[in-house]
């Protein structure tokens, strides 16, 4: 997998306010990309809900509209730190992404060490 090892992509990401969102630094996180109408993400869900004890979830939000992602999560809780808006798909081009859900974790150092497709 060519994005192991490589750094976060530049984004400039924003939320459903347009508010911009920056990963935060020094610290391990897991970026999520999701989606309302994707089944398999709410399938994940649970999963999420429990890392969030543990670590810092950035939730991407992937060609969605903010109403329906504010329903996804107000039903099924937020697990997410933060969540920026990608309506266009650019943050996901940029990750190379195949599909929601998909999630990396990111080092400390600002660096990707592990990439998960699916559930």
């Amino acid at each position: 997998d060519d994005t192991i090892n490589r750094p976060v992509p530049p984004l400039s990401l924003t939320d459903a306010a347009a508010k911009p969102i920056t990963l935060p630094q020094g610290k391990w996180l897991l970026v999520n990309f999701f989606a309302s109408w994707c089944v398999p993400c709410v399938m994940e869900h649970p999963q999420l809900m429990e890392l969030q004890k543990e670590l810092t979830i950035i939730g991407i939000n992937y060609r969605d509209q903010a109403q329906n992602m504010q329903a996804f999560l107000k039903q099924r809780g937020n697990p997410y730190a933060a969540v920026a808006v990608d309506g266009d798909g650019a943050a996901a081009l940029a990750f190379g992404i195949s599909g929601v859900p998909e999630s990396f974790l990111i080092n400390p150092e600002g660096q990707i060490v592990w990439r998960a497709t699916g559930p």
